[in-house]
């Protein structure tokens, strides 16, 4: 008559929670429907389908539930995979809609959060990447800029080819005319044999040269 039950140390109580047994080839779970009976009533109820009918008018609500529950059991069977939290939860969504409500939401909640923390995070590794991308061009321009300066500077000296100028460094200007400390702009001039001059005038720190020109002129 029903596939609801009251387990059998539940007996001798006056009232007692009402259980659905799922068994199937790959699946034995007893689950709870959260739904009070009393014990007496219940047994009397299942001991004949005369009874049941009379217990089905006198108890619509109950039974009423008892309905959702088969359906959501037959539903979540029909599933490829089977999830016994889910099942459990909307079973109990049945007694307790208010309850399953508030946890769902927290469940939500958190895995919103996780989700945003989880973009912060790649997000946080993206821009560094990108900084890092950034930083890496800078210095492969920085490299570029200088060293054919330097070589032919250096092998223009050695050649005889030209002679050292005049050499001049200031501070570099910042904004609100504060200098900004550790740089210094220089300028440096050679003249080759033709008469032709190299103009060098670079951005330097402490240790690294950040940008640089040359050009002959005459």
């Amino acid at each position: 008559m029903t596939p609801f039950h009251i387990r059998n140390k539940d007996i001798g109580k006056e009232s007692a929670t009402l259980f659905i047994r799922i068994h199937t080839r790959k699946i034995d779970v007893l689950v709870s429907t959260m739904l009070q009976v009393e014990v007496a009533d219940w047994q009397k109820a299942t001991a004949s389908p005369r009874a049941w009918l009379a217990h089905q008018k006198k108890n619509y609500q109950l039974h009423a539930k008892l309905i959702q529950i088969e359906g959501i059991v037959k539903a979540h069977l029909a599933k490829v995979n089977f999830d016994r939290e889910a099942l459990d939860m909307d079973v109990r969504y049945i007694s307790e809609p208010e309850k399953v409500d508030a946890e769902r939401r927290a469940m939500e909640e958190a895995a919103e959060a996780e989700r945003k923390a989880i973009a912060k995070r790649e997000a946080a590794k993206e821009n560094a990447r990108k900084k890092a991308e950034e930083k890496k061009r800078i210095e492969d321009e920085k490299n570029r800029l200088i060293w054919p300066f330097l070589v032919q500077f250096v092998d223009g000296i050695k050649a005889g080819r030209a002679r050292l100028a005049v050499t001049t460094m200031r501070p570099v200007p910042a904004r609100r005319g504060k200098v900004l400390s550790g740089f210094m702009r220089v300028s440096t001039h050679c003249t080759n044999s033709d008469g032709r001059i190299l103009t060098a005038r670079l951005c330097l720190d402490t240790s690294t040269i950040c940008r640089s020109t040359a050009t002959w002129r005459k």
